[in-house]
């Protein structure tokens, strides 16, 4: 495990020079783990001949034995049935010693996360990887991280945070993913619902003490609408002594408020994680900044304030640059480095241009931006989707705002038409979604010399408009279980907002009500089910938007959507060939 954890560590150092010595020790682990793999194979085979025969050799013993007593006679009568001989489960024979189950425990976790983690590398570096030999399988990875996670030791705690932190973090915010088919097997590639939240109710059963499920279950609650409940088990929980763990929470906790429109909260939770974590720190102190400005907008005649929130704001733009390219991923700078120092510039090219103060020069509301980059809308409950339409509604009102408005940059108003587009996903009015990324944003031409260009914006466009393709098919069912499908309303218990009833709901009242959900869903499989018409157009859509995407030019956040493009391609072409005319 130490020498897989310091190859990966060391494939994404900041220099090429540390990759590539990591390649070597990457190797070294594969073929290690392969190694492992092979052997543990062979030893459940033979165990599983030798039991095989042991229980031959029991029923022809049991057969002479009843020959020669068919003459007597018992008052009780009792059966003996051999064990199942080979399982999955830590209760089979096969695992009978410590050393068995910490082997195959431990192959299972390090090998899977390894075929984990080699499939969900930017293509690019995927294709680098596959010319010395390295090939992910996602599927694969997945099944033996689950089988890990069955034990109850160390090894079988990793596998769970493992896989509950790659389903919360990754596949659970993404639009396009396989639909439920009930089947654990099929279902290891989409999210399924029940399955972790039995997962997470047994790490807690089984390490009752660790923050760490804290931090899963108020993922599950934040995707499930339920921000409050997320944010009072957060807040509730305390203070961790391992600075890691506490890291990871003020992050969420930052995240999480943000969704919420708690401004204060967000902007104070932000600035604890620049002392808390060294990676992404731009990022924090803008996205304070923009909770500043925000405050400072909402003041209104309250000069006092808007003094007090305009000048925290205004320091915390100008000191994004000195936090800005400190850490490199694979050799290169963060996305979100490069995105909001360029923000920064653009706000003060804007305000030199303008001749204004920085924070009169902010246009489109970038909070909202910022929820729309991190898909906070799939978090939301309706009130607070309603908040981040008047949120960005506050750039066309009043006199003054309506007049500059109009005359805003296209660039500007593409900007505010796809975090919209962003809400109305969200609301289920797909059509508007579609007609307002069209006109605002497709249909029009992209500047070619503003050097703060929304670069990003058209090419994200595509990927809404596939969302939302994907979304209209009569089999689209949502994870989470407090939206309306077909009319009919989703219950959810809600009870009480202290902690103890926030991490209670994350294992029981979630579970009820996807369990009700998981009963209606689709399948990706096609379930013998004929496609309709319609479906097969939605389908078309969103292939054609997503290929479109596939093949843009490099743009910002690049690395930020490839995964999802990647993962969205191959859900549609799953879909396809289960749905062939």
């Amino acid at each position: 495990m130490a020498q897989l954890m310091s190859a990966l560590i060391g494939v994404l150092n900041e220099t090429l020079k540390e990759s590539a010595i990591a390649f070597y020790k990457l190797n070294k682990a594969y073929s290690t783990l392969e190694k492992i793999m092979q052997m543990e194979e062979n030893y459940l085979l033979k165990n599983k001949k030798k039991n095989r025969a042991a229980a031959a050799a029991s029923k022809k013993s049991a057969e002479n034995l009843a020959s020669r007593t068919s003459s007597l006679s018992l008052t009780e009568s009792t059966t003996s049935t051999p064990k199942q001989l080979i399982n999955d489960d830590p209760e089979s024979d096969v695992f009978k010693g410590a050393f068995d189950i910490f082997t195959h425990s431990g192959a299972n976790l390090c090998f899977g996360a390894l075929m984990l983690f080699l499939s969900i590398v930017p293509p690019t570096f995927q294709t680098l990887l596959s010319i010395v030999g390295f090939r992910g399988d996602r599927e694969r990875g997945l099944r033996m991280l689950w089988q890990a996670s069955k034990f109850d030791n160390l090894l079988g705690a990793i596998a769970g945070l493992a896989l509950l932190d790659y389903y919360n973090a990754i596949i659970r915010s993404a639009i396009i993913i396989p639909d439920l088919s009930g089947d654990h097997e099929k279902d290891v590639s989409t999210y399924p619902v029940d399955r972790l939240h039995k997962l997470l109710k047994d790490m807690r059963t089984r390490f009752s003490k660790s923050q760490l499920w804290l931090l899963e279950g108020s993922r599950m609650l934040a995707f499930d609408r339920r921000l409050d409940l997320a944010l009072d088990s957060l807040t509730n929980c305390g203070t961790s002594p391992l600075k890691q763990v506490e890291a990871l929470r003020m992050f969420e906790l930052s995240f999480d408020s943000m969704y919420s429109h708690q401004y204060e909260l967000c902007a104070e939770s932000f600035i604890k994680c620049i002392d808390l974590n060294s990676w992404s720190q731009a990022l924090y102190v803008y996205n304070a900044a923009s909770c500043y400005l925000v405050l400072y907008r909402k003041a209104g005649n309250d000069k006092a304030a808007a003094e007090k929130w305009a000048k925290k704001a205004t320091d915390l733009y100008n000191k994004v640059p000195d936090y800005a390219g400190k850490k490199k991923f694979l050799a290169s700078q963060l996305p979100f480095d490069v995105y909001v120092l360029r923000k920064v510039n653009k706000f003060q090219e804007r305000a030199r241009r303008m001749g204004v103060p920085l924070v009169d020069a902010v246009g489109v509301d970038p909070v909202e931006e910022m929820i729309f980059l991190w898909n906070g809308p799939l978090r939301m409950d309706a009130a607070q989707l309603e908040d981040s339409w008047a949120n960005l509604a506050w750039s066309e009102e009043g006199e003054v705002n309506s007049k500059r408005w109009a005359k805003e940059s296209a660039d500007e108003k593409a900007l505010m038409a796809i975090c919209r587009a962003g809400i109305l996903r969200e609301q289920r009015k797909h059509e508007e979604a579609k007609k307002l990324l069209t006109e605002q944003i497709l249909n029009r031409p992209e500047p070619t010399k503003d050097p703060y260009h929304e670069n990003w914006v058209k090419p994200i466009a595509h990927f809404e408009m596939a969302n939302n393709a994907w979304m209209q098919r009569s089999e689209y069912r949502p994870f989470d279980p407090t939206e309306e499908v077909e009319g009919e309303k989703k219950a959810v218990d809600e009870t009480t907002t202290t902690a103890a009833a926030a991490t209670a709901a994350t294992t029981k009242t979630s579970t009820t009500a996807s369990s009700a959900a998981s009963s209606v869903r689709g399948s990706i499989n096609g379930g013998g089910k004929k496609a309709s018409e319609a479906d097969r157009r939605y389908i078309a859509e969103a292939k054609e938007h997503i290929d479109k995407l596939a093949k843009w030019h490099a743009y910002e956040l690049h690395a930020r959507f490839g995964m999802k493009v990647t993962m969205a391609q191959t859900t549609i072409q799953r879909w396809q060939n289960a749905h062939p005319y």
